[in-house]
């Protein structure tokens, strides 16, 4: 990462920008496991995401340095934008991949991919702290799929809600509101939804046969398409990338069991 003056481009789409870097294939990612001793093959998946978690700490700083050192509105402005870029690259290309066939469970929280398990509201939390924003996992991946998207997102008070729309309604809307990774909360589930290069990809740990993390598209049978309630929040908008560069922390402000014993 260097001065981001320097690597700005203007591609055509940011479908362009984020496919400069394909990943490659891993023991992560790949969909048939080697043969190899269960506990010999999780030793290398842990050993592999920490080298990726410990990349994107090396790559953090580099940005934070950026930020505070931009000396104009402008600049800084220039440090969010390549910024933002880099989180959606890393969270779809090398995060969500890594996640990939790990089973999903109700009470789910493991922070090693394909170790264990991991429940929907988890798998937002895990992989956004992984990402290196400042958050309770634990506290944020208890609460209603709304409150957790409200926790996240800078302005609270513009979400967009579909009640009882059929799930074509819903990807137009999406692709109508922009390329980027949306949170959406369902009537008993959350996933991320990556809308890039015209295609939305529905994203979560799924309650669904295979139950397990995976990718898929909006019209498969998923809890996306069952679901009454649909309700969406766009991440990565400049509020919540400035604080992943400053290392503020996001607080519990919409809490579903404060008081509550």
């Amino acid at each position: 990462i260097g001065t981001p003056r320097a690597a700005m481009r203007q591609p055509s789409s940011l479908a362009d920008r984020l496919n400069g870097a394909p990943a490659s294939p891993s023991l992560l990612s790949q969909g048939v496991i080697p043969a190899a001793r269960s506990q010999d093959l999780e030793i290398g998946i842990a050993a592999e995401y920490n080298s990726l978690l410990e990349k994107i700490l090396r790559d953090h700083a580099k940005f934070q340095a950026n930020y505070f050192k931009a000396a104009s509105e402008t600049e800084k402005k220039e440090v969010i934008g390549d910024a933002r870029e880099y989180l959606i690259r890393t969270l779809t290309q090398s995060i969500f991949p890594a996640w990939y066939g790990t089973p999903w469970s109700f009470n789910g929280h493991t922070e090693v991919p394909k170790k264990d398990s991991i429940a929907c509201g988890y798998f937002i939390t895990t992989t956004l702290e992984h990402l290196g924003f400042k958050l309770n996992r634990y506290s944020m991946a208890r609460q209603p799929s709304e409150n957790i998207i409200k926790n996240l997102v800078s302005n609270p008070d513009v979400l967009t809600r579909f009640s009882n729309e059929p799930i074509e309604s819903f990807v137009k809307k999406i692709k109508e509101m922009g390329e980027g990774v949306y949170l959406v909360g369902l009537d008993i589930h959350v996933g991320f939804v990556v809308n890039i290069n015209g295609s939305v990809i529905f994203t979560h740990s799924s309650y669904y046969p295979p139950r397990r993390v995976l990718s898929e598209g909006p019209f498969t049978v998923n809890p996306l398409r069952d679901s009454n309630y649909r309700v969406a929040g766009t991440l990565f908008d400049d509020g919540m990338v400035k604080k992943w560069l400053t290392g503020e922390k996001f607080r519990l402000e919409y809490d579903f069991f404060k008081g509550k014993k």
